[in-house]
């Protein structure tokens, strides 16, 4: 199964600074427990504001740049091949500090997945 994907939106994120950019792999195409596959790039400055997961997960692998990941409360500092995961109950954001773009893969599934 092949899928072509060539869409974008650029958009706000849980009133982060600044607009992400998504490119949709895989949104509601029928995989049971996934829910998003998206790659995101953020350019330097912008930010995924702080947020909740309640139900399902969120895996991020940072693919290029590096920034600071906010853990649910825990500030540590991320790069290329980093994979950061948040579970069900759990919060997290992402801000690009660096001086080029954070380029990763987001994956939110569902919480009987782990």
């Amino acid at each position: 199964m092949i899928f072509k994907r060539d869409k974008m939106a650029q958009k706000k994120a849980y009133d982060g600074n600044g607009e992400i950019k998504t490119f949709p792999l895989l949104d509601g195409d029928g995989f049971d427990g996934v829910s998003m596959l998206s790659r995101i790039v953020l350019e330097p400055g912008v930010e995924i504001g702080y947020h909740e997961h309640h139900g399902e997960g969120e895996l991020y692998y940072i693919i290029k740049g590096k920034g600071i990941f906010n853990d649910n409360g825990e500030k540590k500092e991320v790069c290329s091949g980093d994979f950061c995961i948040t579970e069900s109950g759990q919060g997290h954001s992402l801000v690009n500090n660096g001086d080029e773009n954070i380029e990763m893969l987001a994956l939110i599934f569902k919480e009987y997945l782990r």
